[in-house]
């Protein structure tokens, strides 16, 4: 059972986020996301888990959001997260594509550099697919759902995962039985809803693939029409 990355643009500059106001080169009529300025406790730091290409831990705008794991002694493998495409405890992103999702979730905001992320969540880089590749097999993304279990159990504060990608099937809804156990410990799973122009209502159930097939009160799944 494979997956496939939902592709993204990769604009630097913060004028370009006419998501975050409404302002900017691409002005639009909505006020955006209005970013509230609030400030999390460091004990209640939320967490973002991202299972993607990886994250550049290395960025100058994102080295300082990252994910530190705490519990590395005790058998919770990897410093920023874990590469389960290689099987190794190193996530660096050589595609960009989890480098530019980690970007618009949690960039570190007001530093003069780059964009500014819509969140001061810590990034959990979770690496499924394989350097020079947008597909990946879905066993890759069940063992970081058990892996981020694993992280909720010993006490990690996991707010969402973030997929951005799909066209799987649910064989057996393992995925499903993980997403709620992940949504019962207090993350939600945000989809993409894909960049394939498919309306996926008018496709038969038994036809849609993930996360169109998933029935869970912890999914959400995130489109954009014209």
């Amino acid at each position: 059972s494979f997956a496939h990355l939902c592709d993204v643009e990769k604009d630097t500059l913060s004028d370009y986020q006419w998501y975050l106001d409404g302002a900017g080169s691409l002005r639009t009529d909505s006020l955006g996301i209005q970013l509230s300025g609030l400030t999390a406790e460091p004990s209640m730091q939320p967490v973002v888990a991202l299972i993607d290409t990886g994250v550049d831990y290395k960025n100058e705008d994102l080295k300082d959001s990252m994910w530190v794991n705490p519990y590395e002694s005790q058998g919770l493998e990897g410093t920023y997260g874990y590469d389960f495409a290689n099987d190794d405890d190193d996530p660096m992103d050589t595609d960009g594509h989890g480098t530019h999702c980690a970007g618009v979730i949690a960039a570190q905001q007001d530093n003069a550099a780059g964009i500014t992320g819509i969140s001061n969540a810590k990034i959990m880089a979770l690496k499924v697919v394989k350097d020079n590749s947008d597909v990946f097999d879905v066993a890759g993304a069940v063992r970081a759902f058990e892996y981020i279990v694993r992280a909720q159990e010993m006490g990690v504060q996991i707010a969402a995962v973030n997929c951005s990608w799909g066209g799987s099937r649910d064989v057996g809804a393992v995925l499903n039985t993980l997403i709620d156990k992940m949504g019962a410990n207090g993350a939600l799973t945000v989809f993409a809803a894909g960049n394939d122009a498919i309306d996926w209502d008018s496709v038969p159930a038994s036809m849609r693939t993930v996360p169109y097939d998933l029935d869970s009160k912890y999914v959400v799944v995130a489109g954009a029409s014209d």
